[in-house]
């Protein structure tokens, strides 16, 4: 049976192999080691992920524990993030991370983030964990140009969770706010790309319209 001392040698192992791989791989590479341990390890290796990240919250070790949903860490990396006085990519990795948890801690120390260099991301991050609260920031962002790229792509993650009648439910919550402005403000996100470009068929949209406009 391993201890907390083998698991966090073998941790670094896992670091030291993964060294030139994308960050997703030693995500996904964490998750299929601690799925290798029995029940009793397991509670080893969520003390040793604790320990390593209170100690040293590197861009590693925060890639470590991005997708293993262990709770107790959300509190850290909500701390950690926190504590964060510009964008960084540390920032970028921290919310990844907490992406996956969706508390409401979570999601507060990642709003002041969509006053910054990465209010796109921030704000697909936040309406993957809770689409209604964020319908705000989406209102504004479907009026900024630069933003309508990140709008769309949230319309078509948001179609695969709830289908097209769920998007345009979820749509008319945005609009009933001001129909005559935000109406085409979604018609301006759903063509801002040509055909070729758009997961959106010209079918899909007059769907949408159509059923925003009844």
């Amino acid at each position: 049976m391993k201890t907390k001392g083998d698991i966090l040698e073998d941790l670094d192992r896992l670091i030291e192999q993964h060294y030139y791989s994308e960050d997703y791989e030693l995500e996904w590479a964490a998750c299929n080691y601690r799925d290798s341990l029995s029940p009793h390890e397991r509670e080893s290796f969520k003390d040793a992920m604790i320990d390593r990240l209170l100690d040293d919250p590197s861009m590693a070790n925060i890639a470590l524990c991005a997708r293993l949903r262990i709770d107790e860490l959300a509190p850290i990396l909500t701390s950690i993030l926190n504590s964060e006085i510009r964008t960084s990519q540390q920032s970028r990795a921290i919310m990844s991370a907490l992406e996956n948890y969706g508390d409401d801690a979570s999601y507060e120390s990642m709003e002041r983030f969509m006053d910054s260099d990465q209010e796109g991301e921030t704000l697909m991050r936040l309406c993957r964990m809770n689409f209604t609260r964020s319908l705000p920031y989406l209102r504004r962002a479907m009026n900024k140009e630069h933003m309508k790229d990140f709008c769309l792509h949230i319309f078509q993650e948001r179609r695969k969770v709830v289908g097209l009648d769920g998007l345009i439910r979820d749509l008319q919550m945005i609009i009933s706010a001001d129909p005559s402005l935000y109406l085409e403000s979604v018609r301006s996100v759903l063509t801002h790309k040509k055909a070729d470009y758009n997961p959106f068929t010209a079918e899909d949209v007059n769907a949408i319209i159509t059923g925003l406009a009844a």
